[in-house]
């Protein structure tokens, strides 16, 4: 193939797709103008404030008090499950994973503890790294 004719062809390809891009930004900033995104908000008084906070923070204790999750902790390069419950943390097994074996960045996470929210992760992390 003649180079003039391969550098005529890639200037014109790159030459449209330059302009299909810059047609496609065009179009989406003019449809979706930040203006119109926000939408302004209703007048609160300092009494719906207060109530509204009061509410949020009995909801954020409940939901504190519920919450039950799994717990991966590595102590003393093994990997521990703690159940959590109501806040509590109660030992369930120690792993038989390596952990002297494991990646650097996945022994530190380890280290600082991987919440897990249901048995089905947990066992899911279980296979992943016991393989």
């Amino acid at each position: 193939m003649n180079k003039k004719l391969y550098y005529t062809i890639c200037s014109a390809v790159i030459g449209v797709f330059l302009i299909v891009w810059s047609a496609a930004f065009v179009y989406c900033s003019i449809k979706f103008k930040p203006s119109e995104m926000q939408k302004p908000q209703p007048e609160v008084t300092k009494s719906e404030i207060k109530e509204n906070s009061a509410i949020q923070n009995i909801s954020t204790k409940e939901d504190n008090l519920a919450e039950n999750y799994y717990l991966i902790v590595c102590e003393n390069d093994v990997l521990t499950v703690y159940e959590v419950k109501n806040g509590e943390k109660t030992f369930t097994e120690t792993l038989d994973i390596n952990v002297s074996q494991m990646r650097k960045s996945d022994k530190e996470e380890f280290m600082r503890g991987v919440k897990v929210n249901s048995k089905i992760e947990l066992a899911h992390i279980i296979e992943d790294y016991a393989s």
